[in-house]
């Protein structure tokens, strides 16, 4: 996947879309770090409120907002976090990449392997589930944006039966018993996920229409959608410049 910075063209950002098996698109919208610069955050922002919306009113579909913990340690993540709990009263759930090997614990031989300075896998991906209405979900989107932080999903299900659906996917992969006593467990992928078939992709994904994560893997923020989403980027003004990039104007 291509890891250049976002351009800005006055106001109007760009993203790149790469080949991935129909009738699955992937977008993504470059970002230079994480955290964000200001003026990236505020493009990006007024871009995806405006994708939601008309995502929600034209395929009548709803949103789920979750906060990735692992990122929380980036910039200010923390403190928008604790200042914004009391709105959003978040539920905490467990993270899993189903493209990659089941997570487990620390064992005695990730410790005895580890070269001087390494340090040992990762394995806790904590993810916070945004449990108030719309509005709390947005705001949680619209602050913590740009700490790579984010994950939004769109479906026509409610978020209980889709995480429901999720939970009775993901559960049975994990062997470690320490790990299955979470509330609820969310797909992560990464733009190299999307590579997959598409038959895999629908069951890591269920009903999820839409999969928008601030990725950090990526450099950017990225866009799946289950449904072309090019009629709707020219509905929102957009613009190809070439066959993987388009032009979106953005409005104040």
């Amino acid at each position: 996947m291509n890891t250049a910075n976002q351009t800005h063209l006055g106001q109007a950002t760009l993203l790149k879309q790469d080949a991935v098996q129909a009738p699955w698109e992937l977008y993504r919208l470059p970002i230079s770090a994480f955290p964000a610069p200001d003026a990236e955050v505020e493009l990006a922002r007024r871009f995806l409120q405006r994708l939601t919306t008309t995502l929600e009113n034209q395929l009548k579909l709803s949103i789920e907002v979750f906060i990735q913990s692992a990122q929380a340690h980036l910039g200010d993540a923390a403190d928008r976090l604790f200042e914004h709990e009391p709105q959003w009263k978040t539920k905490l759930g467990f993270g899993v990449w189903p493209d990659r090997p089941a997570p487990t614990v620390w064992t005695r031989e990730d410790f005895e392997n580890l070269d001087v300075g390494e340090m040992p896998r990762k394995f806790m991906y904590h993810v916070l589930r945004v449990s108030q209405p719309r509005e709390a979900k947005e705001s949680a989107r619209n602050v913590m944006l740009g700490c790579g932080t984010i994950l939004q999903t769109m479906s026509p299900q409610d978020g209980d039966a889709l995480l429901a659906a999720w939970r009775e996917f993901l559960l049975p992969t994990i062997a470690d018993r320490s790990l299955r006593g979470f509330q609820f467990y969310v797909p992560l992928l990464q733009g190299s996920s999307f590579s997959a078939a598409p038959a895999t992709l629908d069951r890591w994904l269920g009903s999820a229409q839409v999969y928008i994560r601030e990725s950090v893997e990526d450099n950017g923020i990225l866009i799946a959608s289950r449904n072309p989403l090019s009629p709707l980027l020219k509905v929102l003004g957009g613009e190809t410049l070439t066959g993987e990039e388009w032009e979106i104007p953005i409005k104040p």
